[in-house]
This record gives structure tokens, sequence and C-alpha cells, in this order.
């Protein structure tokens, strides 16, 4: 798990040209294949293209089906249909930025309704990728695991707190302050009002908490 980069929150809502509802988007640097990421995974350019041009990836952008949750499962590597928050719509790398940029649609679901209350609030949130792969030992260093581009298998891109990718966190644009956070508690305990289950109420604190 890689959590995310710098973010820009286009606040509004709207439906698509193809008939989909958003309450919100993201666009963001979601991976630098410079450096490696806070927590020392190294995933190269070659890894993000086997990305892009695998069948599973260009079956779920064809479906709107990649996609993210609020924060990171803790116990699965799978997106729970519970948890998601926003779907991936636009995935580019662009290599003379070194970068790979992509745009969500925060959708009309619980969660998706805490990230755009947060970032309403004005929280800069991260995007950070879920995965899984191996190391190349002889590519990897002390201070560097070098992610193996041939076994990764990439799931999602989730919101966080605090991303791996020091780029993958957002600048807002026509942000709005509040003098107050009535609106954010107000929103926050409409979703607790109306959670069904345990997990989607220690979901909700989980981001409470970490929000402080």
């Amino acid at each position: 798990k890689d959590p995310g980069r710098t973010l820009k929150y286009i606040k509004e809502s709207w439906i698509t040209k193809d008939g989909k509802h958003y309450i919100g988007r993201i666009e963001v640097p979601a991976a630098d294949y410079t450096q490696p990421t806070r927590n020392g995974n190294f995933y190269c350019l070659q890894l993000w293209k086997n990305v892009e041009n695998s069948d599973d990836f260009i079956e779920g952008m064809n479906t709107h089906t990649i996609f993210g949750e609020a924060d990171h499962p803790e116990e699965r590597l799978e997106t729970s249909i519970k948890e998601i928050a926003v779907c991936l719509r636009k995935f580019e790398i662009r290599e003379d930025e070194g970068i790979v940029w992509c745009s969500f649609d925060i959708l009309d679901t619980p969660n998706g309704r805490i990230v755009k209350e947060l970032l309403d609030y004005g929280s800069q949130l991260g995007v950070s990728s879920r995965g899984a792969g191996d190391e190349v030992e002889e590519k990897s260093t002390d201070e560097m695991i070098y992610i193996d581009p041939d076994t990764f298998l990439f799931v999602a891109f989730d919101v966080v707190i605090m991303p791996a990718v020091t780029k993958a966190r957002q600048t807002r644009v026509e942000s709005k302050s509040y003098k107050d956070s009535t609106r954010l508690v107000e929103s926050i305990q409409k979703e607790i009002d109306n959670a069904t289950s345990k997990q989607e109420l220690n979901t909700i604190k989980n981001i409470i908490e970490n929000q402080n």
C-alpha cells in the first residue's frame, strides 16, 4: 500500500457526457516513478506501463469500475463495494514529468460524501496506490524496495490522509473555508446515523480520528 501526491479538488456536482453522476472531482499526480515513496517502495515506469496495458485495467476503465476507498483497508487487498468513495476516470503516464496523472470522480456514496465534506472543509487529502508485487532484491537497497513490474497487481488508488508520494496531495480550487465546523459535524453525524454495519462505523471513526 502506498499513500499518495499534490491534488487538485474541483468542487462541482455534475453529470458526465456518458450520464455518470458525481459530486466532485479530484485531479492529482497519483504516482512518481522517479523516486521511492515515503515507505521506501520504488515503482518504476515500466510497472505503470504494465498496469495501463493490462487487460483487467483496460476493462475496469471501460466499465468505470476502478474504485477507490476512503483510506486503505487494513486486512484486505480487494475493494469493498460498501467502502467505495471515488472512481478513476483518467490515467495518464506523463513521461516528461515523471508522474502518473489521474482524475477521479467523487461518488455520491457515504464515503464519497465524507471525502467531499473534508475537502470542502479545507482538509488537504492525498491519494495512494493499493496493490501487491514481489521485491527485486538485486535492484533494492537499504533505503529502497524495488517492486517487480512483472508481478505487480494493481487494485486501486485510495483517498488518504498521508500520501506515500509527496506530490500526491491536493491543491484546491474554488475552496470554501468555514468559520466553524458545524456543517462537517452534521454531515458526519448523518453518515453515522445512516450506517448499516460495524464496518461502516469503523471507517467513519478512523477518518475522524486521523483528522483529529
